[in-house]
């Protein structure tokens, strides 16, 4: 079984929801499958002088490979979507990922070395293919919205999907991709003023291919539209009751009236409460220490496996 698969069934099993989207897939594929990673090692080993050396060396195998395989095995002739931006976004990203994102002063010559690599692996070992080549895009850390880049791009990717899912089956499904297409609303209305006739040189790639796919277009037509209008607006509701019963006089009443008081239960029998506390709390410290080991463990275990 590959690293990745036994990755999945591990997440799977502690709750991780499953990867619905294409991008999803991809993306955890791209990070945690080694199949044939040795192929590419020598093409990456001339990386040098960095901090967390070999993971940048494991990271560049993973994008030869990728446009090896992904990429060459992509729509070439009217795609919808931009695989080849997405590889550069998501070699941006997990160099965040490696180093932090603060640490601009390890991920940029990181990123350029695995540029070099890439330019390289072009023009000598695909030098002659019958689509037009994936190449780096080096302007990505002038881009302070990169992310919101990286999320177009994915989501140019995921859009038939989620809107099959959303469309077709009732119930979660609706619900849950209906609010993912709200938060998608938003990114869509953020790059509007980049991409207007007159100025496109910072719009994304795929923008006018994608546009077409805008939540704000749609979403009044999704089946559960009705469902989660009525939704909202039994939230808002319950909301507002809730400030208005917090902005009312307190009526004088205790809430203890006429229970028993505290202290003088303590006062019947301290010995008896003193002794039953203590019982009560060796119980709890107990469930929660061999709770923590637990978690600990296994939390370890995905952590370093993860990373």
């Amino acid at each position: 079984m590959g690293r990745a698969k036994l990755i999945e069934q591990f997440m799977r099993a502690f709750g991780a929801p499953e990867k619905e989207l294409l991008s999803e897939d991809l993306y955890f594929k791209f990070k945690h499958d080694t199949e044939n990673l040795a192929e590419y090692k020598e093409d990456c080993s001339s990386i040098k002088l960095l901090p967390k050396n070999d993971k940048v060396i494991e990271l560049c195998t993973r994008v030869l490979r990728y446009l090896k395989t992904t990429y060459a095995w992509s729509n070439h002739e009217n795609p919808d979507y931009d695989v080849c931006m997405l590889l550069n976004y998501w070699t941006y990203y997990r160099l965040n990922e490696i180093f932090g994102s603060e640490d601009t002063n390890s991920i940029y010559p990181a990123f350029a070395q695995i540029q070099r690599i890439w330019n390289t692996y072009n023009e000598k070992k695909i030098k002659e293919v019958p689509y037009p080549k994936c190449q780096p895009h080096f302007e990505i850390h002038k881009e302070l919205d990169w992310e919101k880049r990286k999320e177009f791009c994915e989501y140019c990717l995921d859009y038939k999907t989620a809107y099959g899912l959303a469309q077709n089956y009732e119930g979660k499904y609706c619900q849950k991709y209906y609010e993912y297409f709200e938060k998608k609303a938003d990114m869509f209305k953020y790059f509007e003023p980049y991409c207007s006739p007159s100025d496109k040189s910072k719009c994304p790639t795929f923008y006018d291919k994608c546009k077409q796919y805008d939540p704000n277009t749609f979403l009044t037509k999704l089946r559960c539209h009705e469902e989660m209008k009525k939704k909202k607006e039994d939230a808002a509701a319950a909301q507002q009751h809730g400030e208005s019963a917090a902005g009312e006089p307190h009526s004088g009443l205790s809430t203890d009236e006429g229970s028993p008081d505290s202290s003088s239960l303590m006062a019947v029998s301290p010995g008896i409460a003193k002794q039953a506390g203590d019982v009560f709390l060796g119980v709890i410290v107990t469930s929660m220490t061999s709770g923590f080991l637990y978690r600990v463990s296994t939390i370890y275990f995905y952590y370093v496996t993860m990373v």
